[in-house]
């Protein structure tokens, strides 16, 4: 009992529940992988704590793979062997003294685990009684057992690590136990008085089912082509030593063989893209146990072949910046890289697993353009392998764009040429094109003339098709991400022929008018003309009286006041060559009674005739006055202002001729 009350002082003292569950642990993993062929001893009932005079049976469990004809079997207690050879040891009555770790073995093989057995005296009212082995996958039973006297099934709870797990049942069931149901366990149990029992702690280990399992290979040095076989090791424990297992493979995650009673993958012939992460998954057929091995990497070896260079992108700008891609498709990592500009050295990558070695070039001037290539190494062969070669083409953005024109204004007569100019500060590998009104002008245009690499635009021959806006846009020709474009210049055509057409038949118009008015005023008045030598001539077709030319100034003789008296009041002027004649006419308003000022009614005018003769026809050739009157024609019409005004002078004048 001594041992039975120091295990539980264990239990419930000061040392950590986890550090304890930890030694436990590293201890079991130790004694799993250390006890294999070996028998195990089992209890029945499987109570490692009894009362006295309970009775117990020890059975020697040998796996079929030790057994023989002739086993013979052998007990010890503390070490120490007892006189029974049979497989199974009974004992009938138990007392105290039969307390200790038993121990089992063959003719043929070495000592089992020891089992412990303890005995409890009356004293103790209430024991737990738990299995004394607990392997994962097993059902756990626990007991709150009380001595003769005290067997009542009244009230019963269960604890773990001190927190209930179970009540008011006298057994405790569950199946399938796990590694975390390692830990301290009691129950309590209140007898029919009300008293209230309880047991002293114990501390149950849940032990491997089997060891946790192990991935090896059967050798690191794999060559393209050789055969690979990976292992998953494991050891059941030796008191489950006839549990069937299952095995697994997996690549990278993925699986690549499924579960089955086969512990071993194998690949032949080994490819290089075998190459990975493998590990193996071991399991008892219905699930219950599932364990994970460690991660192995598998590296088959092979020499590196012809690598790849990539530039993103070719073609760049200064100031951006420029990635290297430079990869070998096979070749067993890890695979060194160097990378070259026009024979430089540039920089190197080593890559550890597949996948390209990328270097990024900040692009800072034109002579970073050129040609590149990379090459890759790795430890299975010194042979280097090189790229071919890439070029790379370095372009200075387009800046600074101007558009000026050979002639200054924006009117322009048709038939004018003018040049364009596209200005352009910096740029490299740059295209010109040229707007007129938002479209694109074409090349083979009739209208334009591209020059010098499109930067001039020459138009020989203005028309009106012409006018309307120009600009021109440039751009790095490989690369449209650099794009800028001019000012607009605008193009107006003045038609000059048109406007001086216009003005022609505006003054030709007016002086048909003219004309025509003149030709009115002669068709009105040509009675009242007297040619030179021809009297006065008086309208016989109006009725107005004529007042002759008999010396009587200013007497007037008027037979109507409500007329106006026309009068030849002077003579003709001729002039030298007897071509032209005028004629003068006094147009004086009648003298009627009036309330208006003498000087408001004072309205003589005056109205001066000229005509030149047509033809040969005179005075002196013709008497017949019709012939006479149409062999002249009017030549210009003079209107006087007021005979006030006028007279004197115009009279003075005519004297004169």
């Amino acid at each position: 009992m001594a041992s039975g009350e120091q295990r539980g002082h264990i239990a419930g003292g000061t040392m950590p529940v986890l550090t304890l569950l930890t030694l436990f642990s590293s201890i079991m993993e130790n004694t799993v992988a250390e006890a294999a062929l070996r028998p195990y001893v089992t209890m029945d009932p499987d109570w490692r704590t009894i009362f006295e005079d309970d009775e117990m049976t020890l059975t020697c469990n040998v796996p079929d793979r030790l057994r023989t004809n002739d086993d013979g079997f052998y007990w010890y207690k503390n070490n120490e062997q007892v006189l029974s050879q049979e497989q199974k040891l009974h004992i009938r009555r138990a007392k105290t003294s039969n307390s200790g770790e038993y121990q089992c073995k063959t003719s043929t093989s070495d000592k089992s685990e020891p089992v412990q057995l303890d005995v409890s005296r009356g004293k103790h009212k209430l024991l737990l009684q738990s299995p004394p082995n607990i392997v994962e996958g097993d059902a756990l039973d626990m007991r709150c057992h009380s001595s003769s006297g005290y067997n009542k099934k009244e009230d019963t709870t269960f604890y773990k690590d001190a927190a209930v797990i179970q009540r008011p049942r006298h057994n405790f069931h569950l199946p399938n136990v796990n590694k975390s149901m390692s830990g301290i366990y009691r129950c309590e149990k209140t007898i029919g008085n009300g008293k209230l029992l309880k047991s002293d702690e114990t501390f149950i280990f849940v032990q491997d089912l089997f060891t946790s399992p192990t991935i090896r290979a059967t050798t690191i040095n794999i060559k393209e082509g050789d055969a690979m076989t990976l292992t998953c090791d494991t050891r059941l424990n030796p008191l489950r030593e006839d549990t069937a297992l299952e095995f697994s493979f997996y690549k990278n995650g993925d699986k690549v063989q499924e579960f089955g009673p086969t512990r071993t993958y194998k690949v032949q012939p080994a490819k290089l893209e075998d190459s990975g992460n493998y590990n193996c998954r071991v399991r008892t057929p219905k699930d219950a146990v599932r364990k994970m091995s460690n991660v192995l990497h598998i590296n088959i070896r092979a020499a590196v072949n012809k690598p790849n260079l990539t530039l993103l992108p070719s073609t760049v700008a200064v100031g951006r910046d420029v990635l290297l891609r430079c990869q070998s498709s096979k070749g067993s990592v890890p695979i060194y890289y160097r990378f070259y500009h026009n024979q430089t050295f540039i920089g190197n990558i080593t890559t550890r697993q597949k996948g390209a070695a990328e270097l990024r070039l900040s692009i800072k001037s034109l002579t970073m353009g050129g040609v590149y290539y990379c090459i890759s190494q790795n430890d299975f062969h010194t042979q280097q392998q090189q790229s071919e070669v890439v070029s790379l083409l370095v372009i200075e953005p387009v800046e600074g764009i101007t558009i000026t024109a050979d002639k200054g204004g924006e009117d322009f007569a048709p038939g004018q040429s003018l040049t364009f100019t596209c200005s352009i500060q910096r740029g490299s590998s740059i295209s010109v094109f040229w707007k007129h009104n938002e479209s694109l002008v074409e090349e083979s245009s009739d209208h334009y003339q591209l020059q010098d690499n499109g930067k001039v635009l020459y138009i020989d021959s203005l028309q009106n098709h012409h006018k309307g806006t120009y600009q021109c846009h440039a751009n790095n020709a490989l690369n449209r991400t650099f794009s800028v474009y001019s000012e607009t210049r605008n193009i107006n055509i003045v038609d000059i022929s048109a406007a001086d057409h216009s003005f022609q038949w505006a003054m030709l118009g007016v002086l048909l008018f003219v004309l025509i008015l003149i030709i009115a005023l002669i068709f009105k008045f040509r009675e009242n003309i007297v040619c030179p030598g021809r009297g006065h001539k008086t309208p016989s077709s109006t009725g107005r009286e004529t007042q002759k030319d008999n010396g009587d100034d200013g007497q007037q003789n008027n037979t109507s006041g409500s007329e106006g008296i026309y009068q030849n009041t002077v003579a003709t002027r001729r002039d030298i060559d007897d071509d032209v004649s005028y004629a003068y006419i006094n147009i004086r308003a009648p003298q009627a009674a009036s309330s208006y000022p003498t000087a408001a009614r004072d309205n003589d005018f005056q109205v001066l005739y000229s005509t030149v003769k047509c033809s040969d026809v005179t005075p002196e050739t013709t008497t017949d006055e019709k012939t006479l009157e149409m062999s002249t024609a009017i030549y210009h019409t003079i209107t006087a202002h007021d005979i006030n005004h006028r007279q004197p002078n115009l009279m003075e004048d005519m004297k004169e001729g």
